[in-house]
Parts: C-alpha cells; sequence; structure tokens
C-alpha cells in the first residue's frame, strides 16, 4: 500500500521528511484555492460575496463528478491527491492537470481584473 502513496520513494527513504513535504504541498494547494475567490473578485463585480466561493467548489466537486464518470483505474478525486497516506492508485498527470488549470484561471482572472480595473 506505501507504494501508491504520492511521493512513496520519499516516504520509504523518511516518514518524517515526507510528512514535512506533504504538508507544504498540501499549503500551496490550498494558498492556490484561496486565490480564485480574489482573482474571481477583481474579474467581475459580485454583490454577494458568498458567490465568490462557487468557482472553488464547483471546481473541487467536478473530480468527483470525473471520477463518477470514469469508472475504474487510477482515480482523479482531489482528496485523493491531497491526503498525505492516501493509498488509491494515483496519476501524476491529473494532479499536474489539475495545478495547471488553477494557476490558468487565476492568471486569467488577474489580468482580467487588471483590465477592468485600467478603464
Amino acid at each position: 500500500m506505501v507504494h501508491r502513496y504520492l511521493g512513496s520513494s520519499l516516504y520509504v527513504y523518511s516518514p518524517v521528511l515526507y510528512a514535512v513535504i506533504m504538508i507544504l504541498f498540501f499549503g500551496l494547494l490550498s494558498g492556490m484555492l484561496g486565490v480564485i475567490p480574489v482573482a474571481v473578485s477583481l474579474a467581475f463585480p459580485v454583490r454577494f460575496r458568498v458567490f465568490l466561493f462557487l468557482p472553488v467548489y464547483l471546481l473541487l466537486n467536478a473530480t468527483n463528478y470525473i471520477q463518477t464518470i470514469r469508472r475504474g483505474g487510477v482515480t482523479c478525486n482531489w482528496y485523493d491527491y491531497m491526503l498525505l497516506f492516501q493509498d488509491e492508485p494515483k496519476n501524476l498527470w491529473f494532479l499536474v492537470i489539475g495545478i495547471g488549470i488553477v494557476l490558468v484561471l487565476i492568471i486569467g482572472l488577474s489580468f482580467a481584473g487588471r483590465k477592468r480595473e485600467a478603464w
């Protein structure tokens, strides 16, 4: 089961170092998800601030919907990649593509907000 962890070779080498690095990775991803409401508020005027969390909610739940459509093989649920000791079979490309989508979303919305503020 250990060989299904995200950084299994690091875990075999040093479980404490694995825990520290995965906690930092969790913090990095959480910070990226925390910037999405700020970028949305820059790009679009939002009357009710509670709607700013809707893109993050939809993005995280989209992985669950994709998993139910795919059925089988490796997982694409967000929590299987962000939790430390998750032993589901994973594909690193799902994680890389997911981080890329979040970065493109943040950068695109930030530039759109910057152009809106310039007018």
